[in-house]
């Protein structure tokens, strides 16, 4: 008897186990706040220099005096911007002090350079949207702008270097250990980022957050695949990305209401602070358990699934003597290197991953540069997320795992790689297009990460599934470092360029991922791979054609084999 029929037996998602899935879903909401709550902490305000001397300057003129000040000292901007955002006029005593007016300034015109700008290390910042921002308060502007990328790189890194150091002590320790430890690492450094005093400190407490989280998110993954039945693994495996969907559209919905980004980061984790009771809420995995031999800790938690469950138990059924391993010995990852074939697929899927984390996380904080509110939009893409979600879920089965990925990626590529040229070229009447071009894109990108990861799991042989998943995330990670930086390109570029060159990049990436896609083979409704040998030799056909006719004995055969197959077959020349 194996593990897996003990969960058949007490159903495949019964009561017990929909209890347990509930619980670790609802972390996945303050994952998906704070994974992408930097689009409004650290939102970037429009901004010019401050004025010299002028004592309680504001972006917008208080009077017509301070109005003449700003417009002789401060050049217009390019663009769309009122103002420079960098730079301002050379001068000299150009702000004298009226000794009758006392706090009215008059300008000196002769000492104002017309020709001439010099940057500037104090800035005011519009606060008709935003009242407060990490870029305000650090001024992470002009030749600090990268700023802004670096904090989001560090998260993305933090949550690669979770994965490799907070991820594999779950294997050894428990998964709830891992869990409790994640969930007070994670409220720590939420905590510590509203009140961060420096610059190199937010980097620090967000990478420490991405990395909480991103370990979190693993471990509650695994334990809601571990308590869940074979049957009903694809959907526990995609509802759980709802959740994340969801806390996009409730951090919209708390910026929207909290413009202090301080208010918004304290906001978020107080949420948190509840999943310090999950010690006592949410079990070891009994799978874990058992293969580690605790087997009457186990018994305890199964027992208590069969009378949430109303089912029985039977002693024979719990001879843990008699319970075989879950499938044959693992191998090391390296293994795969013994097969050409088998080195090519896993590239392909390596490549994927990254691309759709890249393309996730990229088109997600380039949402301030699209047209509109940042709001709607933003709102927009959480909303979608939702539906592409369940409609991943409704296809995964009916078209098959390489299509949906495929049409997933072509659709994110098109839809990415044509957003930005209709504000730029068709005039702000074609606005709207821009931004159903890049909702739709978000949504396609969306849906191939989420079947990715189902996808993913299926191709490797059981030998190495773990470590190929494990592995395969790892890349994501990767291409989540590298997101800002191409997100941000409107920042550092400017112009046009600046605009088209992110969206471009993700689109132009996402149909290369989804074509190299086709290398793969189709695992739907197909008994999957268990050893390294089955896994080269998965979804060949071998087809045998006559090399030429003989009235004698036997025949000469040629042997062909193509990829694009899921069944091992021989067939006769005709």
């Amino acid at each position: 008897m194996k593990f897996d029929d003990i969960i058949a037996h007490l159903g495949q998602f019964g009561p017990y186990q929909r209890r347990v899935y509930a619980l670790i879903c609802i972390p996945s909401i303050a994952i998906g706040m704070q994974t992408l709550s930097t689009v409004f902490t650290m939102a970037v305000p429009d901004h010019r220099c401050a004025l010299p001397s002028w004592p309680g300057d504001t972006y917008d003129a208080q009077n017509s005096a301070h109005a003449d000040a700003i417009s002789s000292i401060i050049p217009p901007g390019d663009d769309d911007e009122k103002w420079s955002s960098c730079s301002m006029r050379k001068w000299q005593d150009s702000l004298a002090v009226n000794s009758t007016l006392g706090a009215l300034y008059q300008l000196n015109e002769t000492s104002v350079s017309s020709n001439q700008t010099e940057g500037c290390g104090k800035w005011v910042y519009d606060k008709s949207i935003y009242k407060s921002t990490l870029i305000s308060k650090l001024n992470l502007v002009c030749e600090n702008k990268l700023g802004r990328s670096h904090v989001q790189m560090f998260f993305m890194l933090g949550s690669l270097l979770g994965t490799l150091i907070l991820g594999p002590p779950a294997d050894y320790f428990g998964r709830r250990k891992v869990m409790v430890v994640t969930i007070f690492l994670h409220l720590a450094a939420s905590i510590a980022i509203a009140f961060t005093p420096s610059f190199a400190f937010l980097c620090f407490f967000s990478m420490l957050n991405g990395g909480a989280m991103s370990a979190l998110y693993v471990v509650l993954y695994v334990i809601g695949m571990e308590f869940v039945g074979p049957k009903k693994r694809v959907y526990a495996g995609i509802i759980i990305t709802v959740f994340f969907a969801v806390g996009v559209i409730l951090l919209v919905t708390g910026a929207y209401f909290i413009r202090n980004w301080q208010h918004l980061q304290l906001t978020m984790a107080s949420l948190s602070v509840i999943f310090v009771a999950y010690y006592w809420l949410v079990p070891e995995s009994p799978r874990w358990l058992t293969n580690k031999g605790r087997y009457s800790e186990a018994e305890v938690i199964l027992r208590k699934a069969a009378k949430v469950n109303k089912k029985e138990l039977s002693a024979k059924m719990l001879r843990w003597n008699e319970i075989e391993a879950d499938g044959p010995v693992q191998e090391p990852m390296w293994h795969i290197l013994k097969y050409p074939r088998l080195v090519i697929r896993t590239l392909v899927i390596y490549f994927n991953w990254m691309v759709c984390s890249m393309a996730y996380y990229g088109i997600s904080l380039n949402v301030a540069d699209l047209a509109g509110n940042i709001y709607f939009n933003m709102m927009l893409y959480g909303v979608v997320e939702v539906i592409s979600y369940f409609l991943c879920l409704f296809s995964l089965d009916r078209l098959g795992r390489r299509r949906l990925h495929l049409l997933c990626m072509f659709v994110a590529g098109i839809c990415c790689s044509l957003s930005p040229f209709p504000s730029l070229y068709l005039g702000s009447d074609f606005k709207w297009l821009n931004i159903a071009l890049a909702v739709v894109g978000k949504a396609g990108v969306s849906a191939a990460f989420a079947t990715i990861w189902l996808y993913t799991s299926e191709l490797f042989p059981t030998v190495v599934r773990n470590a190929g998943v494990s592995s395969s995330s790892l890349s994501a990670k990767v291409g989540g470092v590298i997101a800002p930086y191409i997100a941000n390109l409107s920042l550092t570029l400017g112009g046009p360029v600046g605009d088209i060159l992110p969206l471009l990049i993700f689109g132009v990436a996402s149909l290369l991922a989804g074509g190299l896609s086709l290398l793969l083979p189709e695992t739907t409704n197909v008994c999957l791979p268990d050893t390294l040998k089955d896994a080269d030799r998965f979804g060949v056909r071998l087809r045998i054609t006559s090399e030429e006719k003989s009235t004698e004995p036997g025949e000469t055969v040629k042997l062909q084999t193509t990829t694009n197959k899921s069944e091992l077959s021989i067939l006769p020349d005709t």
